[in-house]
């Protein structure tokens, strides 16, 4: 053992002082620790960054008064693709699950948290229905190009019969029944998909003849 030079390094740390070769060697291991802490959390970092690239969307929100002047706007907002959403995903891609054709737009009027836990059935947020139209705006994409497709040409448009509170906004679609996924504040068709959803960074209002028009960007990206 002494080839390596321990007993020798022992003894000169030992002469130091008392104690001082044991609380040097504590402050290695503690360091080794850190060092071996922070890597794990790059690698989590990592994975995490990697996970969000595969599939993801950008939310972008906007508010006109009825003479069409821009009251607030919220760009480049984030989404989460809930759980329900790849899955589905998945099963349309490689397990012979139908399609569906039209996904339309849902409003939220409740301070609710994104999670990938939320579904169609049961949303947890509370929708919006508080606008003239008689059905959920539906989802206009053009077709995908860059691996990217969006409404951005055809901005799901809703106009406000009440003044309101509101937090975000949900891609849905599907269901049983012909136009299951249009009507507003159905969650009643368990075979519905809550594909994702949006919040705000704060709070909006709008009011009685309001135009709020919501447009995203769904991006399929590879890995670094």
């Amino acid at each position: 053992m002494n080839n390596f030079g321990i007993l020798d390094r022992f003894e000169c740390e030992v002469l130091k002082g008392g104690g001082t070769f044991l609380d040097r060697l504590w402050e290695r291991i503690k360091e080794a620790a850190r060092r071996a802490k922070d890597i794990i959390r790059g690698w989590i970092s990592a994975f995490n960054f990697a996970c969000r690239l595969v599939f993801f969307s950008r939310w972008n929100f906007e508010c006109y008064d009825a003479a069409g002047n821009l009251k607030w706007a919220e760009y480049d907002r984030p989404n989460i693709v809930t759980n329900e959403g790849l899955d589905f995903i998945l099963n349309v891609m490689f397990h012979g699950t139908a399609n569906v054709t039209k996904w339309y737009l849902a409003l939220v009027e409740s301070d609710t948290t994104a999670a990938a836990t939320q579904t169609y059935a049961t949303p947890v947020y509370t929708e919006c229905t508080a606008y003239t139209e008689a059905a959920r705006p539906e989802f206009n994409e053009a077709a995908a190009s860059s691996q990217a497709i969006t409404n951005s040409a055809n901005k799901a448009s809703f106009t406000m019969n009440a003044t309101k509170t509101l937090y975000g906004a949900a891609l849905v679609g599907g269901g049983t029944g012909a136009g299951t996924a249009e009507i507003p504040g159905n969650t009643n068709d368990a075979t519905g998909i809550l594909m994702c959803y949006s919040k705000f960074t704060t709070a909006k209002a709008v009011e009685n003849t309001d135009i709020f028009k919501c447009y995203c960007t769904i991006t399929a990206g590879r890995p670094a």
